[in-house]
């Protein structure tokens, strides 16, 4: 696993765009600087980035996503009604277009942008503590601001001294505002609504498969819980396994088995080590696919409400009950 914990700023990549030597590691808040990733064909497009907000309320599911992924810019507006079970997917990938996105690759506070065919997304971290996002789509608008105060969980992993990665995960984000659908339906957000933000940036492989999984929420006992749990595209028995306890991480598990019918989503997922037992009953699953030349894609994702336990690094357990979030499979070829 990266067990070396960051604590001072470092670079990802060194100036001809490989992993830099000291980048490996993690840190308790995003220390990573990308500026040295290159881009372009010559360098066979491997270089992604990415911002992607999950918010689950109890009346939505909304994903936003910013995305550049070198021969293509990608953004998207996912939104689900948990009351009139509508579902809402709008987004649009340009090919070989370099302009309307904005990801930077510098130490926070940023402000991500992206707007194609009319839809425009804009995540501002204002400082620290605090991100407003912003929604203008042909169906939905929505502002909203995101406490993002405390720790999260930031990693760097390498699959070699040319392809690796660096995320920035961050769950459970107590989150206010107003989304509002079609102009005329508008949903007030605040109590027991929880964002996760995925951050990423580095040079991938052409071909990934991955599972990812996150909730937040308030369990029994009054502590604020989040989760990041990840399988398969970790090399070397890395993980992004980590859970966050009123605001504090927790860090350092090791892999888990992730058991569940790819065939009939809709049954309960289990997530299960000697660390962890976690399972996820749906009430919502999102099934998304992309093939357009140089880029495919598949993702089953289910929305639902966990139930179980874990144990942190200490051995003090806590309960996971009352969280609310997803777990996904995806394959990528990109």
């Amino acid at each position: 696993m990266a067990r070396r914990e960051i604590t001072e700023p470092t670079v990802l990549a060194t100036p001809n765009g490989d992993l830099a030597p000291d980048a490996g590691g993690w840190s308790r808040k995003p220390l990573h600087t990308s500026d040295n990733i290159p881009h372009g064909l010559y360098y066979l497009w491997r270089t992604k980035k990415w911002d992607y907000w999950g918010i689950t309320t109890p009346e939505l599911v909304l994903g936003l996503t910013v995305a550049d992924l070198d021969y293509a810019n990608f953004v998207q507006v996912y939104l689900y009604d948990r009351s009139t079970k509508e579902t809402i997917a709008e987004e649009h990938a340009p090919l070989l277009n370099g302009r309307g996105v904005e990801l930077p690759t510098s130490l926070p506070p940023l402000k991500v942008y992206g707007s194609s065919n009319g839809i425009t997304l804009d995540f501002e971290e204002v400082d620290t503590s605090r991100t407003i996002i912003r929604v203008k789509s042909p169906r939905v608008t929505a502002e909203l601001t995101v406490d993002t105060s405390g720790e999260s969980l930031s990693v760097a992993v390498p699959w070699g001294k040319a392809r690796y990665f660096y995320t920035v995960k961050a769950p459970s984000l107590p989150v206010t505002g107003t989304v509002t659908i079609d102009g005329s339906r508008t949903h007030t957000v605040g109590q027991d609504a929880f964002a996760v933000l995925d951050r990423g940036r580095g040079r991938w492989n052409y071909r990934n498969v991955w599972n990812w999984a996150a909730a937040g929420g308030v369990n029994p006992d009054g502590q604020r819980i989040g989760f990041t749990l990840g399988a398969n595209a970790k090399p070397n028995g890395d993980t992004e396994n980590a859970l966050v306890v009123d605001k504090v991480l927790d860090f350092g598990h090791p892999q888990i088995k992730w058991e569940y019918n790819i065939d009939k989503p809709e049954e309960p997922w289990t997530l299960k080590a000697d660390w962890i037992e976690a399972t996820v009953t749906p009430w919502h699953v999102r099934k998304a696919s992309i093939n357009r030349l140089l880029v495919a894609s598949s993702t089953i994702q289910v929305f639902g409400d966990w139930s179980g336990w874990a144990r942190l690094k200490d051995g003090t357990r806590v309960s996971l009950d009352g969280l609310t979030g997803f777990a996904e499979e995806a394959w990528q070829r990109y």
